[in-house]
């Protein structure tokens, strides 16, 4: 495959893989009370930690996953 086409694929992997483990960090910190950590009537800004942190650690994942994968491609070949 050419570089460019490895880059779309990667590319791909990787928002398909922060989507998913971001919906699901989402869910499960969804779960959790803020209500002793933030003053009343912030749902706001609980619901956006909520979403920043679950973005941020989907992104996190993907990238681990798209390099390790890059990196038992590089050691087959």
């Amino acid at each position: 495959m050419d570089e460019l086409t490895v880059a779309i694929v990667k590319l791909a992997w990787f928002l398909v893989i922060l989507v998913i483990v971001a919906i699901i960090t989402y869910r499960a910190l969804g779960a959790v009370d803020y209500s002793k950590i933030f003053k009343a009537r912030s749902t706001w800004q609980i619901r956006t930690l909520v979403l920043l942190v679950s973005i941020i650690v989907g992104g996190l994942i993907a990238y681990i996953f798209v390099e390790f994968i890059s990196l038992l491609q590089n050691i087959i070949q």
